[in-house]
């Protein structure tokens, strides 16, 4: 059917009611310039052929023209019957074609929606991101970033503020190996080791040491990071600088022994000066 078609008959499919180089879908041959800027298309362009029709479809609310010629070869043989025939099965061809063409259409205004909606989200996933990142650069806990073997991806500003060490510094470097200071409570260490095997977060107090080599008491809180399928991929780290706390805790620890040996009578236990200013014969 297609190759007498080819031969005998020209079909032209537009969108909508006007016949023009711009609502030219489809055209079976080269006679129509579809090529040139909104030129409309009539019977002239059709010049002495024998017979043609234009039929106007509608189908799933949408308008097509279709328009069926016979051609030169075909008038030869000069068959009304058959020229008759050829157009009705012309015009059912080009109704298929227009549905399809229809159902090519409707789905790439879907797949416009869609990427609309997914570009759309995503920029609202940025700002979000956008934002975290913004606070977690300014808070004053220092934040690190880890993957899944603790090698540091990222730290913010406070990070270098309490350790001293730039984010370059510290890139793909495990913490415990430059900031765990050698006085540390190996009981803390075992109690983060054994939250880190079982893949559970953990918070206590750690004593580190800074790049200029002071030690400092951290509260340190660690989470685990996870995929979709609940996978760890790297892990977040919060600390706290905790070293002022900890010398007024152990300021009034000090403080409340002495005044309890001061109250027992046995103040003398205290070295010379340790429970208030030292006296001249001391």
């Amino acid at each position: 059917m297609s190759a007498t078609l080819e031969d005998q008959a020209e079909i032209e499919v537009f969108e909508g009611l006007e016949t023009t180089s711009a609502t030219l879908l489809f055209g079976s041959h080269r006679n129509l310039p579809a090529a040139a800027a909104e030129r409309v298309f009539g019977d002239a362009d059709q010049g002495t052929r024998r017979y043609r029709e234009a039929r106007v479809l509608r189908l799933y609310g949408q308008t097509w023209t279709v328009r069926v010629s016979t051609l030169a070869a075909f008038e030869r043989r000069s068959s009304r019957l058959q020229a008759w025939l050829l157009l009705a099965g012309g015009v059912l061809l080009s109704a298929a074609g227009a549905a399809s063409a229809w159902v090519l259409v409707n789905a790439r205004a879907r797949a416009v929606l869609l990427a609309e909606r997914m570009t759309a989200s995503l920029r609202r996933s940025e700002t979000e991101s956008r934002r975290l990142a913004l606070v977690a650069s300014r808070t004053a806990s220092a934040v690190m970033l880890t993957d899944a073997d603790w090698r540091i991806d990222w730290v913010n500003e406070s990070f270098t503020r309490i350790y001293g060490y730039t984010s370059a510094e510290v890139k793909d470097r495990q913490p415990g190996t430059f900031l765990r200071s050698p006085g540390t409570d190996a009981e803390t260490v075992a109690e983060m080791t054994a939250a880190d095997v079982a893949g559970t977060a953990f918070k206590g107090d750690l004593l580190n040491r800074t790049k200029d080599g002071r030690e400092i008491w951290v509260q340190i809180e660690t989470q685990p990071l996870r995929d979709a399928e609940e996978r760890i991929t790297g892990h977040m780290v919060l600390v706290l600088d905790i070293t002022a706390r900890k010398a007024a805790e152990a300021e009034l620890a000090l403080k409340e022994a002495r005044f309890r040996l001061i109250f027992e009578g046995r103040a003398s236990e205290f070295p010379c000066g340790a429970t208030g200013p030292a006296p001249p014969n001391c």
